[in-house]
């Protein structure tokens, strides 16, 4: 009964030190340079990029930056984007073969702008960083603005 007793104070000792090793933080700093819209369901709807443009038009060439911090044993991770000044919390989506936030809400500035949502999508080996700035729109569309080309 020790020796079992002592075996799992040893495990136990180990686990933070290897939660601590698979922990990765690192900062991302993306150009958004295409803005297209959506339709409400969220399917590409090129008919409404002359909407987006008008009315979103004047934030392309604009930046998101932010933090992300992912343990990529555990899983436990957390992500901050700053858009046009305002920062904001980021919260993992759980897909499966990628590290994926968005945020749950917007501050009050960005709200005012339109902004509905932030999204940061990162590659598991960190090389690819994505970054979305999702505008409410009008009955027929929402607007994407984006570093990566409209799918």
């Amino acid at each position: 009964m020790t020796k079992t007793f002592l075996s799992a104070l040893s495990l136990a000792a180990l686990l933070p030190l290897s939660a601590v090793a698979d922990s990765i933080s690192g900062t991302y700093d993306n150009t958004l340079d295409t803005l297209y819209a959506v339709s409400q369901p969220g399917s590409r709807a090129p008919d409404g990029d002359s909407y987006c443009k008008e009315t979103f038009g004047k934030f392309v060439g604009s930046t998101v930056s932010g933090t992300y911090d992912i343990n990529t044993t555990t899983l436990m991770m957390s992500a901050t984007a700053t858009f046009e000044g305002s920062e904001a919390s980021m919260f993992p989506l759980g897909i499966s073969g990628r590290y994926a936030f968005m945020t749950d809400g917007v501050p009050a500035p960005l709200s005012d702008m339109g902004v509905n949502r932030i999204i940061l999508n990162l590659s598991t080996d960190f090389s690819d960083k994505e970054s979305d700035v999702l505008f409410n729109g009008n009955a027929d569309y929402n607007c994407l603005l984006s570093n990566r080309a409209a799918n």
